[in-house]
């Protein structure tokens, strides 16, 4: 009675030595893989693991791709492996450029490696038949491979308006008397109060949701089987159906609000409302579906799989030529990119408070506090906020200084003033001349935010050295300009790292913003605010001068 299943744990443990005698060479490449690409998956890493990510689904994608994979079992036990040397071709691009990357920190360079190396080495493991059956799987991992920060960026703030808009449009068809100011809404009625806004801020902006529910409609898509165009509009649905449950979850929110009369109950609300939200997607998703009449699940046949006398599956893989170029290419990689210090780990900026004025004229000033969600938001900068007043006249004007080497910590105002309810009315740009301290010319960027009490002006501008941005996109034009020089210098003259490195350092720039109530208009308030700035810069020295390099 006790022997069957001694006999049959120890087939099992027969089996599995056997298959770990055949196999074994995989298994290695895989961790070599794995080791290769750390510094990529500590990069991605850093953006999966953020409070609110884009991202955050990212760590599940290669299960699910590996799922994929196994959905094509049946595929993959009839087709033959055969080394292919395009495979070796893709490998030798892309080590390079795997340095570079690292070294760099560039995301779109990590993923151009990720997957030249992953690529090459299916093809020269397997080759082209193999390759072909696993591509849509490894394909689909691009889901979890962040964006680039401003892409996000601009995409979020049009997001959150029209989620917003929706939004007051369904609270408005409930009955309910609300208005929207940009990206905020409140009630306008003394008998259907909100506890406080109902602002849609960069989560509840919906792209969250839309990129979680592309990843899952393209799953999805895969493993059902259905005529192409059923698979193209389920996934082309993603978009209309984020953005409507998007603002059907800010709508219940606002309910949760006009209800309760509690600020408490809507923080709450909001919490999980995100996840609901998510489960009412992927209910309709399966509806709609249903409707159009998809197919089974590929992975719902229980037949088993027999493989052939002569498949390459029953053969052990041999650490021939092909096998021992990949390990060895993915030693090297494993051993230089975990040892490379990246070009970019720049310390925070460093703000010049002791040539800041505190006081100059008739204006005295006072520190405002900084809320944490802009600490958090703008990261490495050095931060300071101040509110100047004129002793004669009372006006006030708050004075925002932001240093920082590393260009993720200044936002665009263009973007934050509307994602905070006071959208822009007026866009211009003005030029200013300095005597004092250094004679030097900038342009500036004035805008005209509107907001429950009134309107604002707001002037900004960044700053380094004598050089001037007048706008949050310029700087994005001068990091491709460094990054591009920083990639020139390292290509054709890899002995200057170490002074590159030094020269990194320096690239600190000075956001200035300054925001004042309007009292009049512009023939009145901008010569107000140009006249506060040349009087504010005269008294800060070393205003302009020269970057070091």
């Amino acid at each position: 009675m006790n022997e069957r299943p001694s006999s049959s744990a120890s087939s099992q443990t027969d089996r599995l030595l056997e298959l770990a005698r055949m196999y074994w060479p995989l298994a290695l490449i895989a961790v070599l893989f794995v080791l290769s690409q750390w510094p990529t998956f500590k990069n991605w890493w850093t953006i999966w693991d953020e409070k609110e990510s884009y991202y955050s689904h990212g760590p599940i994608v290669p299960f699910i791709a590996g799922f994929m994979v196994w959905c094509n079992r049946r595929l993959l036990a009839k087709a033959t492996i055969k080394p292919c040397l395009w495979g070796l071709l893709l490998l030798g691009l892309a080590a390079p450029v795997h340095f570079i990357a690292t070294l760099m920190e560039l995301r779109v360079l990590y993923m151009v490696t990720f997957y030249g190396i992953l690529f090459g080495c299916i093809l020269l493991i397997f080759g082209w038949r193999i390759f072909k059956i696993l591509f849509v799987p490894m394909a689909f991992m691009i889901t979890m491979i962040p964006v680039a920060n401003w892409a996000l960026d601009a995409s979020t703030g049009r997001a959150q308006l029209v989620s917003a808009a929706v939004a007051e449009h369904f609270l408005s068809w409930s009955g309910y008397d609300v208005i929207r100011y940009g990206s905020s809404i409140d009630s306008n009625s003394f008998i259907h109060q909100l506890p406080h806004p109902l602002l849609v801020g960069t989560p509840c902006s919906g792209l969250r949701l839309l990129i979680s529910l592309i990843t899952f409609s393209w799953f999805f898509t895969y493993v059902i089987e259905a005529a192409r165009w059923k698979k193209v509009f389920l996934i082309l649905l993603s978009l209309p159906l984020a953005v409507f449950i998007n603002a059907l979850r800010i709508t219940m929110i606002g309910y949760a609000g006009f209800w309760t009369g509690s600020g408490e109950a809507m923080n709450t609300f909001h919490d999980y409302s995100g996840y609901i939200g998510l489960v009412v997607c992927f209910v309709l998703l399966f509806g709609i579906a249903k409707l159009i009449r998809v197919g089974d699940f590929r992975f719902s046949s229980s037949e088993p799989i027999e493989l052939d006398e002569d498949s390459s599956w029953r053969k052990p893989i041999n650490f021939g030529w092909h096998i021992t170029a990949v390990v060895v290419v993915l030693g090297a990689l494993s051993l230089s990119s975990n040892a490379i210090e990246p070009l970019y780990n720049l310390p925070h900026g460093k703000l010049p408070r002791e040539n800041i004025p505190v006081a100059f004229g008739n204006w005295n000033s006072e520190k405002i506090p900084i809320e944490k969600i802009v600490r958090d938001t703008l990261g490495s900068g050095d931060l300071m906020n101040r509110i100047y007043t004129d002793s004669d006249t009372g006006r006030s004007v708050q004075v925002f200084l932001d240093a920082s080497m590393d260009l993720m910590a200044f936002h665009d105002p263009h973007l934050c003033l509307p994602g905070g309810g006071s959208p822009i009315s007026k866009d211009r740009m003005v030029t200013i001349k300095f005597d004092k301290p250094t004679p030097i010319t900038i342009k500036a960027t004035v805008l005209h935010a509107e907001g429950n009490y009134g309107t604002s002006l707001v002037l900004y501008w960044y700053m380094r050295g004598d050089q001037c941005y007048p706008r949050t996109e310029n700087l994005g034009t001068a990091r491709r300009y460094n990054t591009i020089h920083d990639l020139k210098t390292i290509v054709t003259k890899p002995w200057e790292l170490p002074r590159l490195r030094h020269q990194v350092k320096t690239r600190q720039y000075i956001w200035y913003r300054f925001v004042t109530d309007m009292q009049g208009d512009d023939s009145s308030d901008i010569p107000f605010m140009k006249k506060f700035v040349t009087e504010f810069i005269a008294n800060h020295p070393g205003f302009g001068t020269p970057a070091k390099s």
